[in-house]
């Protein structure tokens, strides 16, 4: 997720604290103690009807949400996001009865220039543990992106292309104004099915199965339902071509123009999935799309489906791009409450590269892009004096993952020399089998491959991981062989 998790965004929004006030004015509820034990009520299953306004540049949706308190005590207080600009026009319960709830803009507590709709949900009866509960929210407004916090946030109501995506709180999502608690609950997993009514020339994508299309009076109508347990959905919308596989349930949803692209994508994803299911094994399940976003939007991987920017469309030379973000479908989930995430986004960055070297026959990609990281990593740490010296273990902490994009691909560029390939990709894919369902800390994933491995690897760990050393080596004027000839064991 290259671009997209330049902030981390791909985990947020799923945690409720404890010590909620009890009084109507839900007093204590907008500005959470960062400290307080998450309460975790999670989603459970959306069915979310979106009809974009594309004259108005306006969205209207309706949630049906079921959420679950997954922690051991009663909840007094359902916390909801939304999009900053939407409107809450109606909150009921499943029986139809109006739920009191209160509605502010807030700035997140941790992020202040990243403000969403924070509501405060007051159930007829406080919510048990382990019980579920169905909440109806209506919902409309105008759709903005976050251009002042999120950069590649872009995301508008436009019939050339528009997306509704968990980044911009397009639909309730359960959490509070506070990056922190939200990231601590990891990821959700609930069932979904989602209905978009469009004009008819335009298509509606999603990484579901497309259940049913149906015209009447220029309008059309797409429901799909996700095809396993998710954590996020998208949907873009636009005069979409679809380019099918004739033997695989792959898709690839594309601008008009971009017909040749999109087939090349359509190769280098099925030739990508094939290289790392040999490397790390076979996916669950077999359908996947790609949706073509425009430039600047952010790629981002989800478990069926990669919204790609068009540069990989586009340029031949990037379709390493793509290569990333199917790479991202083998990662274990994370479980540090805040992740450095060297373990996905380093490790992303160094495959992109190996695959460049196994596809594509460019036999330097990873020492190119060896030398594309250390340049970056020496104009962030230029920039930013304390960079250098937060160890790479801490940058969830520090709220710098964007180093482990560097860094960590030139740490996992030396693991690949220090242990050689074939027993680089054994640690990878004994790792994603042992850990896949049930997730591990970068902690586990450190501890996983120095047990499986041959070679000590404490130096290498001390200097790059937990220390900062390796600040100084990226900065300075040894070579990539120099800095291998520290770890490297005699004889290789």
């Amino acid at each position: 997720m290259r671009h997209a998790k330049i902030h981390g965004w791909a985990l947020v929004v799923w945690a409720v604290l404890l010590g909620f006030a009890a009084g109507p004015a839900f007093a204590n509820a907008s500005r959470p103690d960062v400290r307080t034990t998450a309460l975790q009520i999670v989603p459970v299953r959306y069915d979310l009807d979106l009809r974009p306004d594309f004259k108005a540049g306006r969205l209207a949706g309706d949630c049906r949400l079921t959420i679950r308190n997954a922690s051991d005590r009663p909840a007094d207080v359902i916390p909801l996001l939304l999009y900053r600009l939407f409107k809450v026009t109606s909150l009921k319960d499943e029986a139809g009865r109006d739920l009191p709830f209160e509605h502010t803009v807030e700035s997140f507590s941790d992020w202040d220039v990243l403000q969403a709709g924070f509501i405060r949900v007051r159930p007829p009866a406080p919510l048990a543990p382990s019980a579920t509960a169905v909440l109806h929210i209506a919902y409309e407004g105008a759709l903005a992106g976050y251009p002042e916090a999120m950069a590649y946030v872009r995301d508008k109501v436009d019939p050339a292309f528009a997306v509704f995506r968990m980044e911009t709180f397009a639909y309730p999502q359960p959490g509070v104004p506070c990056w922190e608690i939200n990231r601590a609950a990891g990821l959700p997993e609930f069932s979904y099915r989602v209905r978009t009514a469009v004009p008819e020339s335009l298509t509606v994508a999603n990484g579901g199965r497309l259940a049913e299309r149906t015209v009447r009076d220029g309008q059309a109508v797409y429901v799909y339902e996700g095809l396993r347990p998710d954590w996020r959905i998208d949907v873009a919308v636009a005069p979409y071509r679809i380019l099918r596989d004739e033997r695989r349930p792959l898709r690839v949803y594309h601008f008009a123009d971009d017909a040749a692209g999109a087939a090349r994508v359509m190769a280098g994803m099925k030739a990508a999935m094939d290289l790392f299911a040999g490397w790390f094994g076979p996916l669950p399940g077999g359908d996947f799309s790609v949706i073509e976003v425009p430039e600047g939007y952010g790629s981002q991987a989800d478990y069926t489906v990669v919204l790609q920017t068009r540069d990989a469309f586009l340029d031949p030379d990037k379709i390493d791009t793509l290569y990333h973000e199917i790479s991202h479908l083998w990662n274990v989930p994370a479980r540090d409450p805040l992740p450095p995430r060297f373990e996905s986004e380093g490790l992303a960055m160094f495959l992109q590269a190996l695959a460049r070297e196994r596809l594509d026959g460019r036999a330097d990609a990873v020492a190119a892009r060896v030398a594309r990281s250390r340049e970056s990593f020496r104009k962030a740490a230029a920039r930013d004096a304390k960079l250098a010296g937060i160890p790479m273990i801490d940058y969830g902490k520090a709220q710098r993952t964007d180093a482990s994009y560097t860094k960590g691909m030139v740490f996992f560029a030396l693991l690949h020399e220090i242990l050689g390939e074939e027993a680089f990709l054994a640690g990878v894919r004994s790792f994603v089998g042992t850990y896949r369902e049930k997730g591990a800390t970068a902690a586990q994933f450190l501890k996983h491959f120095s047990d499986a491995s041959p070679a000590d690897l404490a130096s290498l760990y001390r200097d790059w991981v937990t220390g900062a050393a390796s600040s100084e080596f990226l900065s300075g004027t040894a070579s990539f062989a120099e800095i291998l000839g520290r770890y490297r064991p005699s004889g290789r």
